[in-house]
């Protein structure tokens, strides 16, 4: 009878094994899951990373040529202030030349016409 008890025993043992066997199982399965999960967001992560990296040296590059353009702006603002000045005044002179021409022509032709 000690055999039959012993063949219970290890029958017992063995089931309780197969089970906690399937448990691991299991469990296994669902770190395999969680870990491919991980792996799609670290991915996820490191793009976004790289993206986020990118903008920061645009925004470091614009940063830089904004400084050398606002260094210039003052200049350029006289500058243009002095063009614009020089068409006005050439355009002046150019009026007041025609108008003098004009006026000489009248007094040719009333000198004439006399």
């Amino acid at each position: 009878m000690s055999e039959g008890k012993n063949a219970t025993v290890t029958d017992f043992r063995l089931a309780t094994l197969e089970s906690s066997v399937a448990e691991i199982r299991a469990a296994v399965q669902g770190i395999d899951g969680s870990l491919q999960k991980l792996t799609s967001l670290e991915e996820r992560h490191i793009a976004a990373q790289e993206g986020m990296r990118m903008i920061a040296e645009q925004g470091r590059d614009h940063e830089q040529r904004l400084r050398v353009v606002e260094f210039d702006m003052p200049t350029l603002r006289l500058v243009r202030k002095w063009v614009i000045s020089g068409v006005v005044g050439c355009l002046g002179l150019a009026g007041v030349s025609v108008w003098q021409l004009v006026l000489v022509a009248n007094q040719i032709n009333k000198v004439l016409g006399q």
